[in-house]
């Protein structure tokens, strides 16, 4: 973890985010193989979001602190 000081930095504002429902297209950009940590390239995958559920709702999963729609 890694703490600088400073502000007025570029972030996304998850309370402007669009509310995509099922039947919805979507692409995810991340680091599948946690080995993007340079200049490397993210992998790019894309999908269809199949359902929109509450976290809790999951069954066999480990407990989380986010509890919000997923």
């Amino acid at each position: 973890m890694l703490k600088i000081e400073a502000a007025g930095l570029p972030c996304f504002d998850l309370r402007k985010a669009v509310k995509a429902d099922e039947g919805v297209r979507v692409l995810a950009l991340s680091n599948s193989f946690g080995v993007a940590v340079g200049d490397e390239q993210a992998t790019v995958q894309k999908g269809t979001i199949s359902v929109v559920a509450r976290l809790e709702a999951r069954r066999g999963v480990f407990e989380s602190a986010y509890h919000g729609p997923v």
